[in-house]
């Protein structure tokens, strides 16, 4: 492949992805792989699959082509990449999907969900304790530890939610601000059982 092909970083050098390719799974998983350090997502993928990069110690940004056609980012994908501090979520317009732990443990610091996504699965991005910034609008539900331990979250900017599952923001005990355009409900309990050990 040319320069502008799709690759990933590992051990300070390129590494080609397959043109056109459409799902990144467990394919790329080898002995190695902890030394990635950025991945560049082609506009083809359609799909990251359970545990694609889990335990990529070293991974510190993804990148996504603009006009990407991701839709899925499943189980666990991301979880525990303790380096990984950004992902061009605005760039994937059509993702519609974030799977159960998909990037617990990791060191995003903001999250912006504003033109994308309308699912999160449980424990989405709990222990993200750098995070600090959250912003989404076709997020219906909230679910159960979503954001739980994220603990130097300031704020959180959303236009719709409708339900709010337990603990989907508990102890987080930085948080100080979050602006609701439209509410309509919770899962258990008042409001503030949601928000347990926020300031």
């Amino acid at each position: 492949m040319g320069e502008r092909g799709y690759y990933l970083y590992k051990n300070g050098e390129k590494v080609y992805l397959e043109e056109g390719i459409t799902v990144l799974g467990e394919v790329l998983k080898n002995p190695d792989d902890d030394n990635i350090v950025e991945i560049f997502i082609p506009s083809s993928v359609r799909m990251i699959m359970d545990y694609a990069f889990a335990g990529c110690a070293s991974l510190q940004s993804v990148k996504i082509e603009s006009g990407s056609m991701l839709n899925y980012i499943n189980e666990c994908a991301f979880w525990n990449c303790s380096s990984l501090k950004k992902i061009e979520f605005e760039n994937a317009v059509h993702l519609k999907w974030i799977g159960e732990k998909a990037f617990v443990g990791t060191a995003l610091e903001s999250i912006d969900l504003s033109c994308c996504c309308a699912y999160l699965g449980r424990s989405a991005f709990e222990d993200c304790s750098a995070l600090e910034v959250v912003k989404y609008s076709n997020i219906g539900v909230v679910p159960t530890r979503c954001f739980m331990h994220c603990k130097n979250l300031l704020k959180i900017k959303a236009l719709h939610l409708y339900v709010l599952e337990e603990m989907a923001f508990g102890d987080c005990g930085s948080l100080t601000k979050v602006e609701i355009t439209c509410y309509e409900g919770v899962h258990d309990g008042g409001f503030n059982d949601h928000f347990t050990r926020c300031l």
